[in-house]
């Protein structure tokens, strides 16, 4: 059963995604599948599908988002519902091995790699699905292979009304431009919050420990939780 609606939560912080919403639909709009290239914490996982949700792309079926993982479904789902401030299960939903989250209600559903997978199986061309999001394809599993496969081959049947996203942090994107004919490449740039490097003085032999004396040496504290 749909649980009760989550209380109302702070306004989250824009994520770099955002400022590039303009560039990435005028994409989608032109071109069946497009490859997303963006740095963890830039947003892809939970803004994507509710960009296309904004943009009317829901009316004509659902958003899949595939994870590799099924915490990671589980977890974004849960985000995402929380943001659109809608009861988990309902408008937003998710489906893993033996739990499935959703209802007719459901326009976004974040599901596991193996999970779609099955779907085809009873329904080869997926028409419950207008856009099918591939999240964190650069993991690269067996599951990931086949549905890359399986889209190319969706694109071709459902050209008029299916569109595929791909989407990475470090996925060489070219290569899977050119698996699927050239399709557009969009880099977007910027992380939640500043990272900083540090760089070794030494050429390394080993390189955790080598990263540990950096990291030590550049934060204190961290010697008192590793130690």
């Amino acid at each position: 059963m749909p649980s009760s609606p989550p209380p109302p939560q702070p306004s989250p912080p824009a994520l770099p995604i955002s400022e590039h919403e303009d560039e990435i639909m005028a994409a989608v709009e032109a071109n069946p599948v497009v490859v997303v290239i963006g740095e963890t914490g830039s947003g892809k996982s939970t803004q994507l599908s509710q960009i296309l949700h904004r943009r009317g792309y829901t009316r004509r079926g659902a958003i899949a988002v595939t994870q590799p993982r099924r915490v990671a479904a589980v977890s974004v789902s849960r985000r995402v519902a929380q943001e659109l401030s809608v009861p988990l299960g309902d408008e937003v939903g998710y489906a893993i091995r033996f739990e499935d989250r959703t209802s007719e209600k459901t326009c976004i559903k974040y599901l596991t790699d193996g999970v779609l997978l099955r779907e085809s199986l009873s329904d080869p061309e997926l028409k419950q699905y207008s856009v099918i999001i591939l999240d964190e394809a650069h993991e690269r599993s067996l599951n990931t292979d086949i549905l890359l496969g399986l889209m190319k081959r969706l694109i071709k049947d459902r050209a008029s009304d299916l569109k595929v996203l791909i989407t990475s942090a470090t996925l060489d994107g070219l290569k899977v431009s050119k698996f699927f004919s050239g399709c557009p490449v969009l880099n977007i740039p910027g992380t939640l919050f500043p990272v900083e490097k540090f760089y070794s003085t030494e050429r390394p032999t080993n390189y955790i420990e080598s990263s540990l004396r950096t990291a030590i040496g550049n934060y204190h504290f961290l010697y008192v939780a590793i130690f």
